[in-house]
């Protein structure tokens, strides 16, 4: 089977314009795109997250997301889909990747472990396929193209699957310029978040921990804590510091660590794929310990405190200690204790010390 030199050269044209406005590429555009010049009219899209989980299903009509479709039920069961995830996963493949991984079902059911039986029957009986190839992409190979066909048709021959292979190299080559696009536009979103939250130093990270871009002033601190001149290049080079920064996040939580005086605050910045996938952004702001303190305090807003609180407040700050403060207001040590214990919560504060530093702020 060959492959017309116009035939490619209309196919690329059309994804490319496609990646002008689109959001994601594995959609029912790549699909009917497909059924325009080579003819692949029995195909869907399936894409699971990082760890393996279904999370949509796209045939030529639409989208059916999470248990919209009857896959969702049969995922768990699907043993092509866990071989070839466990495999792209040990290839560590990502976005750039153009080599061909080209699978066909018969050949991963030979290797089966005998649980196929309640798969095979749900792709007979719903998908009315009898024989697969499957194409994984992305990172870890997440969405897979899936190409079939039903009963009492043969199966995919060898020079088949080399001329899907070809396929794939069209395709992939599509999807990388797409995520090179891609990230520009994303960079652009998350410093309109950071304008938005006027930080002034700042530095950008993509899915993969990489530094993306940061400002002059983050790079000075960044030379401050390294003890080095660095320079933009430089900083991307400083792996090790930021896998130490970037360890242990958690979805949609802020994590602040402090290193040789500077405070650092990272932000998620999720991407969210209509079919389901997500892909974290961060944001890295970068303060001195003094400047952190200062933004703290003033973002903080006064507490409202009771007449007898604000008594209390006023002498713990003074120094006073309990028994002190009971016996200048003529109440009992316990009370002095609970309403300690009220001021603490309503400043959000665990001591002495951090109580009088945002109190004689707003009083």
């Amino acid at each position: 089977m060959q492959l017309d030199e116009n035939v490619q050269s209309g196919f690329a044209y059309e994804m490319m314009e496609t990646m002008v406005s689109a959001t994601e590429i594995f959609n029912t555009v790549l699909l009917n795109n497909l059924k325009k010049y080579f003819d692949i009219c029995n195909a869907f899209i399936t894409v699971f997250d990082f760890e393996g989980r279904f999370l949509s299903l796209t045939d030529l009509n639409k989208l059916y997301v999470g248990t919209e479709h009857p896959y969702a039920a049969i995922a768990e069961k699907d043993i092509c889909a866990k071989k070839i995830n466990e495999e792209c996963r040990k290839d560590k493949m990502w976005h750039d990747n153009t080599r061909p991984y080209v699978y066909r079902s018969s050949d991963l059911l030979a290797r089966n472990d005998g649980e196929t039986t309640e798969y095979v029957r749900f792709l007979h009986g719903i998908m009315g396929a009898d024989h697969l190839v499957i194409m994984p992409f992305d990172i870890y190979g997440c969405i897979h193209l899936c190409i079939y066909r039903g009963e009492n048709e043969p199966d995919f021959s060898e020079q088949e699957l080399d001329y899907f292979k070809k396929i794939y190299e069209y395709i992939a080559r599509t999807f990388k310029s797409f995520k090179v696009l891609e990230k520009p536009k994303i960079v652009s979103n998350i410093k309109d978040e950071i304008i938005l939250a006027r930080e002034d130093a700042y530095i950008i990270t993509d899915i993969d921990h990489k530094i993306l871009t940061c400002n002059k002033k983050a790079l000075a601190y960044m030379s401050a804590i390294t003890g080095r001149n660095l320079k933009n290049e430089d900083l991307k080079a400083e792996d090790a510091l930021f896998s130490f920064i970037l360890q242990g996040l958690k979805p949609n939580l802020i994590k602040t660590i402090t290193i040789n005086g500077y405070v650092f605050q990272v932000h998620p910045f999720p991407m969210n794929y209509v079919h389901g996938m997500v892909e974290t952004y961060h944001w890295i702001s970068i303060y001195d310990g003094e400047e952190y303190s200062r933004k703290q305090l003033s973002s903080v807003e006064p507490a409202v405190l009771t007449k007898t609180e604000k008594k209390v407040a006023d002498l713990l700050c003074q120094g006073l200690s309990y028994q002190a403060i009971a016996d200048e207001m003529y109440i009992s040590f316990h009370t002095v204790k609970n309403h300690v214990q009220n001021i603490f919560g309503k400043y959000n504060v665990n001591n002495r010390f951090q109580l009088y530093q945002i109190y004689k702020t707003h009083n």
